[in-house]
């Protein structure tokens, strides 16, 4: 046993003496020390009495015991801590305009949850630094700075990344002139040796500058897979290869795809589509597209028949020598 009056410790045979309940020492009279089991509870009796009562208090307004309760559960005094249940109070008491409660609800809030943090808490801090708390003014400063720094880091963060785009758009421009000039260049070889009818030499010259988009090669390259000029004859690249250069305005392109379309070759037949795409070169002065337009006009192929638009197209083809539109014009118009 031991004397809490003068510390004295000793064993004894409490069935063969008796309860002792004097120290043998000092004389004093002995009390029972509650055991640790016993201990706890009159704790846990305590803490639940206190918290009964705060929320008495909180349920009719009072901040300061929503506070408490606040401190309570955030740090687990007495109760097992509870982050929501800690928010809960200290919302309750910076509502009420408690500065502590305004300070510890930002700073519950902030705490642990990093960028993810809601804004909000930054509003609770300066409720409360407006009320001159002390730790809330100290963390106003800190916010504003980091809040500074991050403005200057995401500042030049869009710099950076302007400067990227600027310097990404710079070289996509010198990559597209430099293949601009390649392909200029492959274009220029490739048709001089589609002129001299060497075919073979002329294919992959062509194909690099119809690739990339020279509307000539591309005629050109529709005409070696029509004919099968060093390939093998292929009307439907044909057609595809026609359809971008006329597309771009290439007059002998129209013209062939039309033809293609008239025929049925490379394409489903269509007669509306010839008539649209002869038209389109004819405009542009093709003699062979001029003098098949009037014909269709005639025929009534593909539109609806117009011998006076038959006769103008005719004679436009007439008057570049074209000996058919001739022969039309002197046989069916006066």
């Amino acid at each position: 046993m031991k004397c809490k009056h003068c510390n004295s410790e000793w064993k004894t045979d409490e069935s063969f003496f008796g309860k002792i309940t004097e120290c043998p020492f000092c004389g004093k009279r002995l009390e029972e020390v509650p055991k640790a089991a016993e201990r706890n509870a009159i704790i846990d009796d305590e803490v639940l009495k206190r918290i009964k009562s705060l929320k008495k208090k909180a349920a009719k307004k009072d901040p300061e015991a929503a506070y408490r309760l606040g401190v309570m559960y955030e740090k687990g005094e007495g109760v097992e801590a509870d982050r929501e249940e800690a928010l809960y109070w200290y919302t309750q008491a910076a509502e009420a305009g408690h500065a502590n409660g305004q300070c510890s609800l930002g700073l519950l809030m902030r705490k642990g949850q990093g960028l993810n943090a809601d804004p909000a808490y930054k509003t609770w801090i300066e409720k409360a630094a407006a009320q001159g708390h002390e730790r809330a003014k100290e963390e106003l400063v800190i916010i504003r700075k980091a809040d500074n720094m991050r403005g200057m880091m995401e500042a030049r963060s869009k710099e950076v990344a302007a400067e990227k785009a600027e310097q990404e758009r710079r070289e996509a421009a010198a990559r597209a002139e430099r293949a601009k000039q390649e392909a200029e260049e492959a274009a220029d070889i490739g048709i001089e040796y589609y002129k001299k009818k060497e075919y073979a030499k002329a294919f992959p010259y062509l194909e690099k500058a119809a690739k990339a988009g020279d509307s000539l090669s591309q005629f050109a390259l529709g005409v070696l897979y029509k004919e099968g000029y060093s390939v093998v004859k292929d009307e439907k690249k044909a057609f595809e290869w026609y359809e971008k250069a006329a597309q771009q305005g290439e007059a002998r392109a129209q013209n062939s795809l039309a033809f293609l379309y008239s025929e049925g070759k490379g394409t489903a037949k269509n007669n509306e589509k010839a008539f649209y795409w002869y038209k389109m070169a004819a405009q542009q002065g093709h003699v062979a597209a001029q003098a098949t337009i009037g014909m269709m006009y005639m025929l009534g192929e593909g539109t609806a028949v117009d011998y006076d638009a038959a006769k103008t197209w005719l004679t436009k083809a007439a008057a570049q020598g074209h000996e058919t539109a001739q022969k039309t014009l002197n046989e069916h118009f006066d």
